[in-house]
């Protein structure tokens, strides 16, 4: 490996290294998001409100925080290639709270529309606690990248298996919307929340896949 290949692996280790606010806030997100879904659930309604402005905040903070490693990865002296992998994955976190931040404007829709059923706000709570340990083990993944691949690659496979549960979750939570006695305005916005709601941990998956990228050009 030539000295500048050299310098230019070492440099996107330490812009990865760098991911660790940007991955803190878009947790953030979803932990908010899943505080407000209880809060909706629970009929908490000035709290549920509380926790809206906190993702929309969380959300906001995380792209303030993606632009910078975004100007950062540009002036990055790699391949062109790795580089564009780098800003794949910053791109496919980012997505993670824009799509928390989805959720909750149409979470408050709902919260100003109808009740939810307890059967069905059961369901939208433990897709929301799913999705949190899915963006939990991504964040471990991409941590690990540097200093531990194989660890890495065990967090990864995590992200998946998370992603396969909150497929059945949805399956079971969309079969549980077809009982209840709501009119179709409150079916199409429970629906479009659980469809955000699980579209989180596809994010979450789609990032952990370019991880994996990621692990193959540093190794």
């Amino acid at each position: 490996m030539s000295l500048w290949i050299w310098l230019g692996k070492e440099r996107l280790r330490e812009l990865i290294e760098a991911f660790k606010p940007f991955l803190d806030k878009v947790m953030l997100s979803v932990q908010y998001l899943d505080e407000m879904v209880t809060a909706v659930c629970q009929r908490q309604l000035h709290y549920a409100d509380l926790k809206f402005q906190d993702v929309i905040n969380a959300e906001r903070e995380a792209d303030e925080i993606e632009q910078k490693l975004v100007e950062d990865a540009l002036k990055l002296y790699t391949h062109p290639l790795d580089r564009e992998v780098l800003l794949t994955l910053l791109s496919a976190i980012d997505d993670i709270a824009d799509t928390a931040k989805a959720c909750a404007r149409k979470l408050k829709l709902v919260k100003d529309s109808i009740e939810v059923p307890i059967e069905l706000g059961s369901y939208c709570i433990r897709i929301c606690r799913s999705c949190i340990d899915a963006v939990f083990y991504l964040t471990e993944s991409i941590k690990k990248l540097t200093s531990n691949p194989k660890e890495s690659l065990d967090y990864i496979s995590k992200v998946f298996q998370v992603e396969d549960e909150v497929d059945e979750l949805r399956l079971e939570a969309l079969k549980q919307l077809t009982k209840q006695r709501i009119n179709d305005y409150a079916k199409t916005l429970m629906k479009d929340v659980i469809e955000l709601l699980e579209s989180i941990s596809d994010k979450c998956k789609t990032a952990a896949s370019t991880v994996r990228k990621l692990l193959i050009i540093l190794s």
